[in-house]
Protein backbone atom coordinates (compact mmCIF):
# COMPACT_ATOMS: atom_id res chain seq x y z
CA UNK A 1 0.00 0.00 0.00
CA UNK A 2 1.17 3.36 -0.52
CA UNK A 3 0.09 6.72 -0.18
CA UNK A 4 -0.67 9.36 -3.30
CA UNK A 5 2.41 10.33 -3.35
CA UNK A 6 3.66 6.80 -3.87
CA UNK A 7 5.17 6.29 -0.68
CA UNK A 8 4.90 2.63 0.87
CA UNK A 9 3.19 2.15 3.94
CA UNK A 10 4.27 -1.50 5.07
CA UNK A 11 2.73 -1.32 8.73
CA UNK A 12 -0.44 1.00 9.00
CA UNK A 13 -2.08 2.34 11.66
CA UNK A 14 -5.90 1.62 11.47
CA UNK A 15 -6.71 4.60 13.31
CA UNK A 16 -5.14 7.15 11.20
CA UNK A 17 -7.68 5.96 8.26
CA UNK A 18 -10.31 8.41 7.24
CA UNK A 19 -12.64 8.56 5.10
CA UNK A 20 -14.49 11.11 2.55
CA UNK A 21 -17.79 10.90 0.51
CA UNK A 22 -16.32 12.20 -2.82
CA UNK A 23 -19.19 14.50 -3.58
CA UNK A 24 -20.19 16.23 -0.42
CA UNK A 25 -16.97 15.83 0.98
CA UNK A 26 -18.78 14.75 3.86
CA UNK A 27 -16.93 12.35 6.85
CA UNK A 28 -19.80 11.20 8.49
CA UNK A 29 -22.99 9.70 6.70
CA UNK A 30 -25.54 12.28 8.22
CA UNK A 31 -23.98 15.08 6.45
CA UNK A 32 -22.81 12.86 3.36
CA UNK A 33 -26.79 11.71 3.10
CA UNK A 34 -28.87 12.83 -0.03
CA UNK A 35 -32.86 12.62 -0.29
CA UNK A 36 -32.94 12.60 -3.91
CA UNK A 37 -30.28 9.51 -3.87
CA UNK A 38 -32.78 6.49 -5.17
CA UNK A 39 -29.71 3.95 -5.08
CA UNK A 40 -28.49 4.49 -1.84
CA UNK A 41 -25.25 3.78 -3.23
CA UNK A 42 -22.50 6.61 -2.18
CA UNK A 43 -18.62 6.81 -3.57
CA UNK A 44 -16.08 7.05 -0.36
CA UNK A 45 -12.51 8.06 -0.89
CA UNK A 46 -9.75 6.73 1.73
CA UNK A 47 -7.56 8.71 3.91
CA UNK A 48 -4.35 8.01 5.52
CA UNK A 49 -2.92 10.21 8.04
CA UNK A 50 -4.23 12.93 5.86
CA UNK A 51 -3.33 11.58 2.36
CA UNK A 52 -4.97 10.29 -0.08
CA UNK A 53 -4.56 6.25 -1.33
CA UNK A 54 -4.28 5.27 -4.56
CA UNK A 55 -4.30 1.79 -6.19
CA UNK A 56 -0.80 2.28 -7.95
CA UNK A 57 -1.95 -1.03 -10.24
CA UNK A 58 -4.96 1.43 -11.80
CA UNK A 59 -3.35 4.24 -11.19
CA UNK A 60 -6.69 5.47 -9.21
CA UNK A 61 -7.76 6.36 -5.73
CA UNK A 62 -8.98 3.65 -3.44
CA UNK A 63 -12.25 4.08 -3.52
CA UNK A 64 -15.34 2.01 -2.21
CA UNK A 65 -19.35 2.27 -2.13
CA UNK A 66 -21.48 2.48 0.58
CA UNK A 67 -25.21 2.52 1.67
CA UNK A 68 -26.23 5.38 3.80
CA UNK A 69 -29.84 5.98 4.81
CA UNK A 70 -32.40 7.23 7.42
CA UNK A 71 -32.76 5.18 10.51
CA UNK A 72 -35.75 3.69 10.38
CA UNK A 73 -36.49 3.99 6.57
CA UNK A 74 -37.95 0.31 6.23
CA UNK A 75 -40.07 0.89 2.95
CA UNK A 76 -36.57 3.04 1.31
CA UNK A 77 -38.53 6.45 0.81
CA UNK A 78 -35.88 8.31 1.92
CA UNK A 79 -38.24 9.36 4.84
CA UNK A 80 -38.94 8.14 8.39
CA UNK A 81 -42.79 7.94 8.96
CA UNK A 82 -45.94 5.78 9.82
CA UNK A 83 -45.65 4.46 6.36
CA UNK A 84 -42.40 2.46 7.83
CA UNK A 85 -43.78 1.43 10.70
CA UNK A 86 -46.62 -0.07 8.41
CA UNK A 87 -43.97 -1.85 6.09
CA UNK A 88 -42.24 -3.48 9.59
CA UNK A 89 -45.46 -4.78 10.64
CA UNK A 90 -46.63 -6.00 7.66
CA UNK A 91 -43.19 -8.29 7.28
CA UNK A 92 -43.16 -9.51 10.71
CA UNK A 93 -47.05 -10.21 10.45
CA UNK A 94 -45.47 -12.57 7.15
CA UNK A 95 -43.03 -14.14 8.80
CA UNK A 96 -45.12 -15.47 11.47
CA UNK A 97 -47.31 -17.17 8.89
CA UNK A 98 -43.88 -19.43 8.26
CA UNK A 99 -42.42 -17.44 5.45
CA UNK A 100 -38.79 -16.74 5.74
CA UNK A 101 -37.33 -13.55 6.09
CA UNK A 102 -35.65 -14.63 2.68
CA UNK A 103 -38.89 -14.76 1.05
CA UNK A 104 -40.78 -11.39 2.73
CA UNK A 105 -39.76 -8.26 1.45
CA UNK A 106 -39.64 -5.04 3.76
CA UNK A 107 -41.12 -3.35 0.80
CA UNK A 108 -43.67 -5.23 -1.08
CA UNK A 109 -44.89 -2.44 -3.36
CA UNK A 110 -41.23 -2.15 -4.74
CA UNK A 111 -40.40 -5.67 -4.99
CA UNK A 112 -38.80 -4.48 -8.68
CA UNK A 113 -36.58 -2.55 -7.26
CA UNK A 114 -35.45 -4.91 -4.92
CA UNK A 115 -35.23 -7.66 -7.17
CA UNK A 116 -32.84 -5.74 -9.00
CA UNK A 117 -30.98 -5.00 -6.61
CA UNK A 118 -31.56 -7.44 -3.36
CA UNK A 119 -28.94 -5.79 -1.25
CA UNK A 120 -31.33 -3.22 -0.90
CA UNK A 121 -33.63 -5.85 0.93
CA UNK A 122 -30.78 -6.16 3.82
CA UNK A 123 -30.05 -2.73 3.51
CA UNK A 124 -33.78 -2.05 4.44
CA UNK A 125 -33.44 -4.32 7.01
CA UNK A 126 -30.59 -2.47 9.05
CA UNK A 127 -32.40 0.34 8.87
CA UNK A 128 -35.49 -1.04 10.31
CA UNK A 129 -33.78 -3.10 12.97
CA UNK A 130 -33.79 0.65 14.79
CA UNK A 131 -33.71 -1.27 18.46
CA UNK A 132 -30.58 -2.74 17.92
CA UNK A 133 -27.96 0.08 17.52
CA UNK A 134 -25.64 1.04 15.49
CA UNK A 135 -23.07 1.40 17.88
CA UNK A 136 -23.14 -2.18 18.33
CA UNK A 137 -20.24 -3.68 16.73
CA UNK A 138 -22.42 -7.10 14.96
CA UNK A 139 -25.03 -4.41 13.33
CA UNK A 140 -22.68 -3.62 10.82
CA UNK A 141 -22.52 -7.72 9.19
CA UNK A 142 -26.40 -8.74 9.94
CA UNK A 143 -28.02 -10.09 6.85
CA UNK A 144 -31.84 -9.29 6.84
CA UNK A 145 -32.52 -13.29 7.88
CA UNK A 146 -29.96 -12.62 11.10
CA UNK A 147 -32.27 -9.60 12.35
CA UNK A 148 -35.48 -9.78 14.79
CA UNK A 149 -37.35 -6.78 13.03
CA UNK A 150 -40.71 -6.65 14.47
CA UNK A 151 -43.29 -4.68 16.53
CA UNK A 152 -41.22 -3.54 18.90
CA UNK A 153 -39.02 -1.80 16.04
CA UNK A 154 -42.54 -0.56 14.36
CA UNK A 155 -43.36 1.05 17.88
CA UNK A 156 -39.88 2.18 18.18
CA UNK A 157 -40.32 4.07 14.61
CA UNK A 158 -43.77 5.49 15.06
CA UNK A 159 -42.55 7.14 18.80
CA UNK A 160 -39.72 8.86 16.60
CA UNK A 161 -42.17 10.23 14.00
CA UNK A 162 -43.94 11.14 16.53
CA UNK A 163 -41.04 13.27 18.26
CA UNK A 164 -39.71 14.74 14.89
CA UNK A 165 -43.73 16.27 13.82
CA UNK A 166 -43.14 17.96 16.87
CA UNK A 167 -40.72 20.44 15.41
CA UNK A 168 -37.38 18.47 15.69
CA UNK A 169 -34.88 18.31 12.68
CA UNK A 170 -31.57 16.54 13.92
CA UNK A 171 -32.10 12.98 13.11
CA UNK A 172 -29.53 11.90 15.72
CA UNK A 173 -31.51 14.29 18.41
CA UNK A 174 -34.52 12.47 17.46
CA UNK A 175 -33.34 9.03 17.84
CA UNK A 176 -31.69 10.42 21.50
CA UNK A 177 -34.87 11.30 22.73
CA UNK A 178 -36.94 8.47 21.65
CA UNK A 179 -34.17 5.69 22.81
CA UNK A 180 -34.05 8.68 25.65
CA UNK A 181 -34.30 5.72 28.71
CA UNK A 182 -32.02 3.41 26.83
CA UNK A 183 -33.35 0.29 24.86
CA UNK A 184 -34.08 -1.68 27.30
CA UNK A 185 -31.11 -4.21 27.06
CA UNK A 186 -29.06 -1.59 27.17
CA UNK A 187 -28.19 0.47 30.19
CA UNK A 188 -26.50 3.46 29.11
CA UNK A 189 -28.30 5.92 27.17
CA UNK A 190 -28.20 6.35 23.24
CA UNK A 191 -26.33 9.92 24.07
CA UNK A 192 -23.83 8.42 26.01
CA UNK A 193 -23.29 5.54 23.69
CA UNK A 194 -22.55 7.78 21.07
CA UNK A 195 -20.00 9.74 23.19
CA UNK A 196 -18.14 6.83 23.53
CA UNK A 197 -18.29 5.78 20.06
CA UNK A 198 -16.86 8.81 18.66
CA UNK A 199 -14.35 9.65 21.04
CA UNK A 200 -12.80 6.02 22.46
CA UNK A 201 -13.88 3.80 19.14
CA UNK A 202 -16.25 2.12 21.42
CA UNK A 203 -19.03 -0.42 20.62
CA UNK A 204 -21.79 -1.81 22.94
CA UNK A 205 -21.41 -5.99 22.62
Amino acid sequence: MTDVDGNPIAEPDYSLFTFEEVNSKADNPQEAFDKDNETYAYTVNVYYNGIRLVDTEKAKPVQFTVYIGLKGDANLDRIVDAKDASSVLAYYSTLQTGVSANEALLNEEDDERIKANPMLDHFAAFLADVDLDVYNVNNWKMMKSDREVDAKDASWILAYYSIMSTGETDPHKGWNETFADGLGFIEETREVLFDKYIDKNEYVD
